[in-house]
């Protein structure tokens, strides 16, 4: 199976408030995925009740600079 993003695909993004941010909702709502967004401020707790259960994928992450 091709590595990436596919329509019908959950993709977690865990990212400060940037302007990366809206661009990548879009990109994944292009691609007919579902973006789940987490504030990267989030307690351990708080993610894993946020994350579906099963969802076997890392989180797009963007490193605080």
């Amino acid at each position: 199976k091709a590595q990436g993003v596919q329509r019908g695909d959950r993709v977690v993004l865990m990212m400060r408030n940037t302007p990366h941010f809206p661009v990548l909702d879009v990109a994944v709502l292009m691609v007919g995925a579902t973006p789940i967004s987490i504030y990267n401020s989030s307690a351990a707790e708080q993610v894993a009740v946020q994350l579906p259960f099963g969802l076997n994928v890392p989180p797009v992450t963007v490193p605080c600079r």
